[in-house]
């Protein structure tokens, strides 16, 4: 495994699916790139996991690759006729080849600003909603939500910004907030869809000492 001038991953066409998966697993990257009869090809994850379940762990990708027809020799001599939409952010302009033009429009494409490290989500004029997730260095992958996914985005960011309140709140009242790993008595575990996110710690703040006279004398009490 190596990177190449455009900073992607490229894999060897002889790598077997699990030898790519592996290597590719080792990094943040969604998508890698291989070359077969000296043409440049991409090939993504969720592909390489598809080929594993069909039992393709043991045959090299350039095999792999023969056995779809949409992956032929013409399609992967340019990065227009990528079977899956890309996206490349470069000097500020947003560049998407055919699959992702199809899928959101070349309109809406001109319109998107993106993050290198967020997901971007984005409402077509159809009502459908996509998700544009970043592959890394300038790279973007887009795919269709379905309902049910769009109503688990927003119900995680509705808790997200419930939390965000109360912990402001909790801040303005003089408490002492902090995300801690371990748990101790009186920790608040931080759990969504069962997965831990740590304790947080709520600490009451510290009374002062005050020193007062009494109304009858001289004498003081401190409290």
């Amino acid at each position: 495994m190596e990177e190449d001038s455009s900073k992607l991953v490229v894999l060897n066409e002889k790598s077997t699916v699990v030898d790519s998966l592996r290597a590719l697993y080792r990094t943040t990257f969604k998508v890698a790139k291989l070359t077969i009869e000296g043409r440049p090809c991409f090939i993504t994850k969720d592909e390489l996991v598809a080929a594993l379940e069909r039992g393709l762990g043991n045959m090299p990708l350039d095999q792999v690759l023969s056995l779809d027809s949409s992956r032929s020799s013409e399609a992967c001599a340019d990065c227009e006729m990528m079977p899956f939409p890309l996206l490349k952010l470069e000097d500020g302009v947003l560049q998407a080849n055919q699959a992702a033009k199809d899928l959101m429009g070349p309109g809406i494409i001109e319109t998107v600003e993106l993050s290198d490290f967020d997901c971007t989500l984005l409402e077509l004029e159809s009502g459908e909603t996509v998700s544009i997730e970043p592959l890394g260095y300038g790279y973007f992958t887009a795919r269709r939500l379905n309902e049910e996914e769009v109503r688990r985005i927003f119900e995680t960011a509705r808790w997200a910004a419930i939390g965000k309140a109360l912990w402001h709140h909790l801040e303005t009242q003089g408490m002492t907030l902090t995300l801690e790993t371990k748990r101790r008595r009186g920790y608040i575990p931080l759990v969504l869809d069962g997965v831990e996110f740590g304790y947080l710690a709520c600490r009451k703040p510290k009374k002062t000492r005050t020193t007062t006279k009494k109304a009858d004398g001289d004498d003081t009490s401190i409290s």
